[in-house]
């Protein structure tokens, strides 16, 4: 239960951060990814080129958009992580 919850929180906290043009990648983590596997993924043919490098990504539809999503969002939300996992983790 924690992980799902975890893997459901990464993914709409990335949201923001993950470069936006048609929706494609974006919407590729929301259903690639194997909600409580622990991994995120985002499986559109382009996705690890725009993760690993630093591109002028467009800000029109996410101006927070940026490579490296997944750390962005980490920087930003890791004490909700674990705090919210502790909660399910301890039967809050």
């Amino acid at each position: 239960q924690a992980q799902k919850w975890l893997d459901n929180e990464v993914v709409k906290d990335c949201t923001p951060y993950v470069p936006m043009d048609t929706g494609r990648l974006m919407n590729s983590g929301i259903e690639a990814t194997n909600y409580g596997s622990g991994e995120v993924v985002y499986n559109t043919p382009y996705a690890a080129k725009c993760y690993y490098n630093k591109l002028n990504f467009s800000k029109d539809k996410h101006p927070q958009a940026q490579s490296r999503w997944f750390e962005k969002a980490k920087s930003v939300n890791k004490d909700k992580w674990v705090n919210g996992v502790t909660k399910i983790m301890e039967g809050a």
